[in-house]
């Protein structure tokens, strides 16, 4: 689809409505304003319509993104996240849709399981006897922005569109009840709708060139390359990269290359290790499983709410599968992530632990618990399509919502909610459940 035409469509009063309500008016965050979700459905249509007048006109101004840190870890920096207000998070998610629109698959992240799967197949073949893995140092940080707009400008013409765009990514951060830095001159602000499609958009001529060259396999997420390859190419493969990320004013890791003969030596990626025998979850991968465990098993003696807890440990343990109709369904969980993982011998290992744990911090625990055992089964060799899996189903009706609320998060909890918000609770309430059960699984940088 045309730019302009996508653009003048996805910014329609009406199409913002159906944007704020599908995705945005369910969220829990908020930006520097402090506006929720719901104070700002209270004056839905006037808000859209700002949207959309100054949007299309090419005035629209974004508010300082709230600034939240996250640890990496003592060696690495925090990273960044913004975050948006709701007006400006309806404005980019629009804005996301646009470039969909417009690139596509292109603009896409990839999920990370068919990579590991193309991974894999690779490995069982033999077709490449060497690998050479590379990271984009401050990926993110490092946009050029006058770069990104020479690319950008090959497929976007409409200057209001462009414009709204570097508005949106030079808009500055900061923590809440501090004054403003300067807007942004280079980087792409890591945590908008936007920024993975943007940056996924930079770099594709790197995607591209590495695509044509048949005499190798290269996979990219995000920051994280992975190219197999003949031990004779290494050299040229490491060369190539180094060309082309630096034509783009990026820089490759130089702790983080790696380069090896996959028959004598593992390498990791997206969370699993890879060795000529199979494929496995990475130790640290184990590891933050086996602290939270450890954790949960901790918190027992001190929680007021048991029937909470227990759901927690069955939910971390089998995962679940998530539903609007009944057709679909988006899985979550530790197991659907390694689910192709070919040690069989782990989730035995994890359920002794479960046990372990239980017995040092004094939890006596239900004889109906779910094994990892039984769901590594169930998802490895059924999809995890029985009913063995947790399912948690958005089309059940407001009662049923009310009795799973009320049973999870107590009454006074349920008491508070009205017939008008019960829907837009439970659903924020299940996916802020689900999304924590993938946290750092396939985290590679």
């Amino acid at each position: 689809m045309q730019a302009a035409e996508s653009f003048s469509r996805r910014f329609k009063p009406a199409a913002l409505t159906a944007t704020f309500v599908a995705e945005v008016g369910i969220s829990s965050a908020v930006g520097i304003d402090k506006v929720t979700g719901k104070k700002f459905r209270d004056s839905l249509t006037s808000e859209i319509d700002l949207i959309s007048v100054k949007a299309l006109n090419g005035s629209y101004n974004f508010t300082n993104y709230r600034q939240l840190l996250m640890t990496k870890g003592p060696a690495e920096p925090p990273r960044e996240l913004c975050i948006p207000t709701i007006r400006d998070k309806v404005t980019l998610k629009a804005l996301s849709n646009v470039l969909d629109d417009v690139y596509g698959e292109a603009c896409k992240t990839p999920q990370p399981q068919p990579i590991v799967q193309a991974l894999f197949d690779n490995l069982r073949k033999g077709e490449f006897d060497s690998y050479v893995k590379l990271d984009i140092k401050r990926f993110y940080a490092s946009v050029d922005h006058n770069m990104l707009f020479r690319v950008l400008r090959r497929k976007i013409r409409k200057k209001e569109l462009l414009s709204i765009i570097e508005r949106a990514i030079s808009t500055p951060s900061t923590p809440v009840g501090m004054r403003a830095r300067k807007r942004r001159t280079e980087g792409i602000p890591e945590g908008l709708p936007i920024s993975n499609k943007l940056a996924n958009i930079y770099v594709e001529s790197i995607d591209a060139a590495f695509a044509a060259d048949k005499a190798v396999k290269y996979y990219r997420y995000v920051d994280d390359i992975i190219v197999l390859c003949n031990s004779y190419d290494i050299e040229r493969v490491e060369q190539t990269a180094e060309r082309l990320v630096k034509r783009l004013s990026l820089e490759l890791h130089p702790e983080k290359k790696r380069s090896g003969f996959i028959g004598k030596s593992s390498y990791e990626y997206l969370g699993y290790v890879f060795r000529v025998g199979g494929i496995a979850p990475r130790k640290k991968s184990v590891l933050n499983l086996t602290r939270w465990l450890e954790s949960h098993m901790r918190a027992y003696r001190n929680t007021n709410n048991k029937r909470y807890w227990q759901w927690k440990l069955c939910l971390r343990i089998t995962g679940c599968r998530i539903t609007e109709d009944g057709v679909s369904f988006n899985r979550f969980g530790w197991l659907f992530y390694f689910s192709q993982s070919t040690d069989a011998a782990l989730p035995h290992k994890l359920d002794a632990l479960v046990v372990k744990f239980a017995k040092r911090y004094g939890v006596d625990l239900p004889n109906d618990l779910p094994t990892f055992s039984r769901s590594y089964y169930e998802i490895h060799y059924r999809n995890g399509e029985g009913s063995y899996i947790q399912l948690i189903d958005f089309s059940i009706d407001s009662s049923r919502k009310r009795e799973i609320l009320f049973q999870l998060y107590g009454g006074d909890f349920v008491r508070e909610l009205t017939e008008d918000n019960i829907d837009a609770v439970f659903k924020r309430r299940m996916l802020q459940e689900a999304k924590t059960l993938e946290r750092d699984v396939g985290a590679t940088s």
